[in-house]
Order: C-alpha cells, then sequence, then structure tokens
C-alpha cells in the first residue's frame, strides 16, 4: 500500500486554505491536508513531516515570496507551489518555488500536484494555466488538519 500524501497549504486566509484543501482532497480522497496561517507553523510543519506538496499564499506577517527561501531550505526536495492572484510567477521561481498556479486556477491544483509528485512530470507543470487576475485579501488564523490518515 503506497503511503498517504501529506500536504500543506498555509494561507492566512481560513476560507481561501479550505477552498484548497478540499480541492486536494477530491483528488487526493486518502490524503493528510495541514493548514496554517503563519510563517512559523509552515516551517516547523515543513521540517518535520514527510510531505508530498506545499501550497503557499500568504503567511501573516510574511508574504509568500518571503517564506519561500525557508521552506525550500527545510525541504529542498519537496515541491512548493506558489498560488497568487497577481502573476508573480517569476519571482515565485526566483524564491524557490516548483510550479506556480494562479488563484483562478484553482480547480486545477490537484492535477498540477499528481503532476509535480510524478518524476516523470513535464517541465510546463510550473507554467500559470490562466492569465493574471486580483489577489485575495486574508486575516490572520491558526493551523488546522483535514483528511484521513
Amino acid at each position: 500500500m503506497p503511503p498517504i500524501p501529506r500536504f500543506l497549504i498555509v494561507d492566512d486566509n481560513a476560507d481561501a486554505r479550505s477552498l484548497l484543501a478540499r480541492t486536494l482532497i477530491r483528488k487526493f480522497p486518502q490524503s493528510l491536508v495541514t493548514e496554517c496561517g503563519d510563517a512559523d507553523t509552515a516551517i516547523l510543519t515543513a521540517r518535520a513531516e514527510k510531505l508530498a506538496a506545499i501550497i503557499v499564499h500568504r503567511a501573516g506577517e510574511m508574504t509568500g515570496i518571503e517564506l519561500l527561501p525557508h521552506l525550500r531550505k527545510v525541504a529542498p526536495d519537496t515541491p512548493i507551489i506558489y498560488v497568487s492572484g497577481i502573476d508573480r510567477s517569476r519571482q515565485a521561481m526566483e524564491a524557490g518555488a516548483t510550479a506556480f498556479l494562479n488563484y483562478d486556477a484553482w480547480l486545477g491544483l490537484g492535477t498540477l500536484v499528481a503532476r509535480l509528485m510524478d518524476p516523470s512530470a513535464p517541465p510546463s507543470a510550473s507554467a500559470s494555466p490562466l492569465p493574471p487576475a486580483q489577489p485575495l485579501r486574508a486575516a490572520s488564523e491558526s493551523s488546522r488538519q483535514i483528511g484521513r490518515e
């Protein structure tokens, strides 16, 4: 039996985290998704867990772009997807993201994660499927975990 995929979603907006988590669980029903809204919890979780992927938007006191190098340092081999309503794909990739996803394309998150988890994934997996949109505004929340183990 293959291991249960574990994912980390980092966003200081609880509704956005929940939406992304539900999208992942639809694609990976036997997965465990940890959600958090702050940088410290994200870094500690990325360091402590063997994650299949990390999805990052914003971490309260720190932008997602600022958080990416810290996550990359503690999880060098884990795919990290930066999600934003503004096209920051170049900055995200330079900061350590494996891929960029425009928030308008959130329904494609599961497919993108599946491609990144596949070692034969094409290089185009890092391209944003849709043009940029307006950014989401967020409020800080704490960490929670959902899914099956």
